[in-house]
């Protein structure tokens, strides 16, 4: 991934975006796989969600300005 303050402003958002509707259809899925009761597959789209979450947070974060302390 790319690191942290480098990615431009807008390919940024686009990546948050993209991620945020992975995320979102991952976890469509995981709804419908839990009423269709199949445990497993219902836990596996649910952690493709989260993981989705977590590279859209990243991609989030590197378009927080930080101050002296590395804090928002």
């Amino acid at each position: 991934m790319t690191a942290p303050h480098s990615i431009a402003p807008g390919l940024a958002h686009d990546a948050i975006r993209e991620r945020c509707s992975l995320a979102a259809s991952y976890a469509t899925a995981a709804a419908s796989l839990a009423a269709t009761g199949d445990t497993a597959a219902t836990v596996h789209s649910l952690g493709c969600a989260a993981r989705t979450i977590m590279a859209a947070l990243e991609a989030a974060t590197s378009l927080r300005p930080s101050n002296e302390r590395g804090r928002a």
